[in-house]
């Protein structure tokens, strides 16, 4: 019997039997199957170009999901599957973007590691409708969001390494940057991020994530009672920039956290304390700007779209948390479960 859908419906079809023991054969069949039932009328060179483009969307796909989560080909025989596998499809088939096929199959594969309409399926089935309406320089302005906002490196204790950070994960973002305002009206537009009336700059930025590079330390005579307190603490300072200054580890306040339990500092309120200490003597702006750009000369062309646009007051959704994760992990190769950002 042949089936057909009205101009704004779609047909989920099978082949076989699929209720048990999904093959990936299988799979790719009915993914096949469900975007020629749905695939508008295309002039022939057209249509072999649209279909040939769903084909390789799809076993990229499933070629992805067979390394990182081969037992969820099962889901193929769930309607959720198969329109959200089509909505990429879709988008690939109407523009051959082969970045933008990679951010799609990253969103579908993580879509296939979340518990059926939970809050992290539900916010990457709307973000596979997001992202093709976003060019690829406004996703890699979201991942440039992301990892400056929203992520931190605890293998940064020195300058140098944020010099690393930077070539590994900032540089290839920095040419897709912008101070053009339609593109963060767009964004806001889209639903992956919002513009917020207050702002942050660059350094400020840096500061509040690793205020063990930029502090100019305290008087270890204030601290003088927590040391006879927690006689192990005495060996975590170290000398700061400033003479007869001391500080803490250079570490994000995380691990700092760590660093303090491990000598024995088991008093909330004392973790607290030094940590404010740490953060208490900041390099001003202008100084933290001047190091960042002496690690790298990058830093001074990012500073100054950063701050020098609306960037420094976006913030993201989370579907902007889902496409900036999607993106980043394109770009790096690094893995990061996406609970982080968007816990249960």
């Amino acid at each position: 019997m042949k089936q057909e859908a009205g101009d704004q419906s779609v047909n989920l079809q099978a082949v076989g039997n699929i209720v048990v023991g999904v093959t990936y054969e299988d799979a790719r069949q009915i993914a096949l199957d469900v975007y020629k039932a749905n695939a508008i009328e295309l002039a022939t060179t057209a249509k072999q170009a649209a279909v040939a483009r769903a084909e390789e969307i799809t076993d990229k796909f499933l070629g992805e999901l067979k390394d990182k989560n081969p037992s969820a080909v099962s889901q193929a025989s769930r309607p959720d599957f198969q329109i959200a596998l089509l909505a990429a499809q879709k988008a690939y088939a109407k523009t051959g973007d082969k970045e933008l096929a990679t951010v799609l199959v990253d969103l579908l594969v993580s879509r296939t590691q979340q518990d059926p309409r939970s809050l992290r399926e539900i916010v990457l089935t709307e973000s596979l409708q997001v992202v093709p309406k976003l060019t690829i320089a406004q996703i890699n302005t979201i991942s440039t969001i992301f990892l400056l906002r929203y992520t931190q490196s605890q293998f940064v204790t020195k300058l140098e390494q944020l010099g690393q950070w930077y070539d590994r994960y900032i540089a290839p973002l920095v040419p897709s940057l912008s101070k053009s305002e339609s593109l963060y009206r767009h964004l806001v537009y889209s639903g992956a991020a919002t513009q917020e009336l207050s702002q942050i700059s660059i350094a400020a930025i840096f500061k509040e994530i690793y205020p063990g590079l930029f502090t100019r330390g305290f008087d270890i005579v204030n601290m003088q009672d927590l040391v006879e307190k927690y006689p192990d603490l005495k060996g975590v300072f170290q000398d700061a920039p400033l003479q007869v200054r001391k500080m803490l580890p250079p570490v994000t306040p995380e691990l700092l956290k760590s660093v303090l339990r491990s000598a024995n500092v088991n008093d909330e309120k004392d973790v607290e304390r030094l940590i404010a200490a740490q953060k208490s003597d900041l390099m001003n702006d202008p100084d933290v700007l001047k190091q960042l750009i002496e690690t790298r000369k990058g830093y001074e062309t990012l500073a100054d779209v950063w701050d020098h646009s609306s960037l420094k007051n976006m913030t993201l959704t989370s579907v902007g948390f889902a496409i900036g994760h999607a993106n980043f992990q394109r770009l790096s190769g690094d893995q990061a479960p996406l609970a982080i950002w968007i816990p249960d």
